[in-house]
């Protein structure tokens, strides 16, 4: 997990900026904000429907998120959010 992390986050940043580009969304903190928070629930939620399609729970999942791999992945995960504020400055 550690490993993949920093790949994981470059890539996330490239396809971030270029979707910002692309959808010309405003440089101002509260529409990135959004868009950051709309890209997490998002995520949450194909990860979720992928779980549930191996046949496993939700509580299965939340029960994961509690593992040090899992927050390890949320916490990278939550980065989502801020990385297109972090692009209204450059």
């Amino acid at each position: 997990m550690l490993a993949e992390l920093p790949v994981i986050l470059a890539a996330t940043a490239y396809a971030t900026e270029w979707s910002v580009r692309q959808v010309g969304v405003p440089s101002q903190v509260v529409q990135r904000l959004l868009m950051g928070g709309i890209a997490f629930v998002l995520v949450q939620m194909a990860e979720l429907g992928l779980w549930m399609t191996m046949g496993l729970s939700p509580d299965a999942y939340v029960t994961r998120l509690s593992t040090p791999a899992g927050s390890v992945g949320l916490m990278a995960q939550t980065l989502v959010v801020v990385i297109p504020v972090s692009l209204t400055r450059s």
